[in-house]
């Protein structure tokens, strides 16, 4: 064994020179609290410079938004070290910057004594401004000598955090035979890589059929406590995190693998617990392996329709882009300077010609095969795009003329040239010629009457050249600081068609995409619902009889759910009381393992929404949901795999 007894490097000058007293680890990391304030709890010395002693036990590397490599190692207390604090961590992330290591490389197993200044990098408390004082190669077989715990945290979400707060920049394993319950992310630029997994031993890991074994979002039957009637956070998700890989020989980051939900590992993975941008995550240092590749979660879609039928279908499409950069839209190609919120760097462009085919072809692929071709789809997430100045959608266009067709008939689009938000994206219509046929709204009687019931709250706008006909609706609110702001970042679209098989009935059609983050601009987001019951009351004043849908991504979670137990928010109440029908009550009651659309840290949850008015909802008719995305990595070997939603349909006789 070499033993250098002397300083080997400073990896920055912040602490040269600066002696410090020699305290545990677990000194350092401080005693957290038992409860949720867990996740939030700082180092007791934070700011301060210390000395701190330990086995090394892992190599940690990623990449900045600039390109840059940035490195660390974990430090963990050997049990005669240990403070024996059970409230404490044994461990501690050194951040060591953007060099490899001090001298000859550090290793796992390698004993060190060193110096810096504890600080908390979102939220996560680290030893930086490193000087290493004493160093003792070891080997891997000192890890040994760790005390290494196996990961199972509690299902209640506050005790998850301490439980996990407790065991910051350790060394812990995770047992072969956890279940992939949110698949393959893949952030920063493709240099970093998530998954969700729950333990092996979880209760959910038993049940039969395959298409139950998940994580679902309160509240819903399949939950792990659907008797609570709001969100326990279902704490027992553990997320997996690619820091610890290492690098390719050409300086690229290895990733975890693309694995989908329902994926069984096959082996044990150690790795460092890291905590960042409010979660916590276990950087694994080995690539994890399969024992079981799960079902196929595309055949789990629901009851489904049993004949013929008009079919509708709420689709988004996550940022469908062309690959221009759009003269019109800071914020939609590397370079653009952003605006708003919005800031760069962007990457919603495909890098070519091809590559935007290509994503088109699989998307048209989808709705034609997979979702039946559908009369009329309501999509979102469309770039706002008119390039030929017709008053069109150029990328709506591109798409129904992918979409493959039988009998001669075709796609046509609509959408409203004004309904864009900062970011560039729109709602708009798909529908099938030989199916429907479009109605003028502003030529409808029943629709001016509505107008003019409305007008004194919101605004309806017609479009224009190939955009005539449809209608798009906005208005402003107060908002909490006193200002007034506009309802719709992205106004709700209004389509009117006739079904030509019934045509004696016009059908109305609502397309949104609601504002995002369901615990987050609540107050906009229920002023969005208002929005929308309104125009439904006015319609069912005049007509109680009228053929309503209003869909579209809500990014709100159904009754009874909502995101703040403590304080009801029921964001979609107005659209409740107007008396319209949440397809989602049927799907629950007559298929509840299909009853998601988004899997978001591996839960899966429901954001898009279909709602019928009263009379169209006495009609026959079925709801599914076709789960081509939500669970699927992006990967070529699951080309189906398009967006991060998966579409709902309704079936009508």
């Amino acid at each position: 064994m070499r033993i250098w007894v002397h300083l080997v490097c400073s990896v920055l000058m912040g602490t040269m020179g600066i002696s410090a007293q020699l305290v545990s680890i677990g000194r350092v990391q401080g005693p957290s609290p038992e409860d949720a304030a867990a996740a939030a709890f700082r180092s007791p010395m934070a700011g301060e410079i210390v000395e701190v002693e330990g086995l090394v036990h892992q190599r940690l590397q990623w990449k900045d938004s600039q390109g840059e490599i940035h490195h660390a190692i974990g430090l963990q207390n050997r049990p005669a070290e240990s403070d024996r604090d059970p409230r404490t961590s044994d461990g501690i992330l050194v951040y060591l910057g953007q060099v490899r290591a001090p001298g000859s490389p550090l290793a796992a197993g390698d004993w060190v004594r060193l110096g810096g200044r504890v600080t908390e990098r979102f939220g996560q408390t680290e030893i930086a401004e490193v000087e290493f004082r004493e160093r003792r190669e070891g080997g891997r077989s000192r890890l040994n000598e760790l005390e290494i715990k196996d990961v199972n945290p509690p299902a209640d979400h506050a005790a998850a955090a301490a439980y996990w707060e407790r065991l910051e920049g350790m060394r812990v394993r995770l047992r072969g035979g956890a279940l992939v319950t949110g698949a393959t992310q893949v952030y920063g630029e493709g240099e970093d890589a998530q998954i969700w997994v729950v333990p092996e031993g979880q209760p959910l890991i038993g049940r039969f059929p395959d298409f139950h074994r998940r994580v679902f979002r309160d509240v819903h039957p399949l939950d792990d406590h659907p008797e609570l009637g709001f969100d326990n956070g279902n704490g027992f998700r553990i997320q997996l995190n690619s820091f610890g890989l290492g690098a390719h020989s050409a300086g690229r980051l290895r990733l975890l693998p693309p694995l989908p939900v329902g994926a069984v590992l096959g082996q044990s993975l150690d790795g460092m617990v890291l905590y960042g941008y409010r979660q916590y995550r276990i950087a694994v240092e080995q690539m994890p392996r399969v024992s079981q590749r799960g079902p196929d979660h595309r055949k789990n879609h629901g009851p489904g329709p049993t004949g013929s039928s008009f079919r509708i279908a709420t689709y988004n499409v996550e940022n469908l882009y062309d690959h221009r950069d759009d003269p019109g839209d800071p914020c939609d190609a590397h370079g653009n300077p952003g605006l708003g919120g919005i800031r760069p760097p962007f990457n919603y462009l495909p890098s070519g010609e091809a590559d935007y085919r290509e994503r088109l072809g699989r998307i048209a692929e989808g709705i034609f095969n997979s979702l039946g071709a559908p009369g009329i789809l309501l999509l979102q997430e469309v770039e706002a795009q008119d390039l030929s100045g017709k008053g069109g959608n150029d990328i709506l266009d591109d798409l129904g003329d992918s979409i493959p067709s039988s009998g001669g008939w075709r796609y046509r689009a609509i959408a409203h040239p004004k309904g864009a938000d900062e970011r560039g994206i729109t709602c708009g219509f798909l529908y099938r010629e030989d199916q429907c046929e479009l109605i003028d709204l502003r030529t409808l009687d029943l629709f001016q009457t509505m107008m003019k019931r409305v007008s004194s709250r919101f605004q309806i706008e017609f479009g224009a050249g190939e955009s005539k006909g449809v209608a798009s609706i906005q208005g402003t609110y107060q908002d909490p600081n006193g200002g007034s702001s506009f309802v719709f970042s992205r106004p709700c679209q209004i389509l009117g068609v006739r079904i030509k098989d019934r045509p004696d009935r016009p059908l109305f059609l609502l397309n949104n995409h609601f504002s995002s983050r369901p615990d987050r601009r609540v107050l906009q987001r229920r002023e969005q619902a208002r929005a929308n019951a309104a125009i439904v009351a006015g319609l069912l004043s005049i007509d109680p009889e009228a053929w309503i849908v209003v869909g579209g991504d809500l990014n709100v979670y159904p009754r009874p759910d909502d995101p703040f137990p403590e304080k009801r928010s029921d964001q979609l109440a107005s659209l409740y009381e107007v008396g319209l029908i949440n397809l989602y009550d049927k799907l629950m009651a007559e298929a509840p393992q299909s009853a998601y659309t988004y899997v978001y840290q591996g839960q899966a949850q429901v954001l898009d929404h279909l709602f019928l008015s009263p009379s169209l909802a006495r009609t026959r008719h079925s709801v599914s949901v076709a789960h081509l995305n939500a669970d699927w990595p992006v990967s070529s070997n699951y080309p189906w795999k398009v967006s991060d939603h998966d579409p709902v349909l309704v079936d009508l006789w």
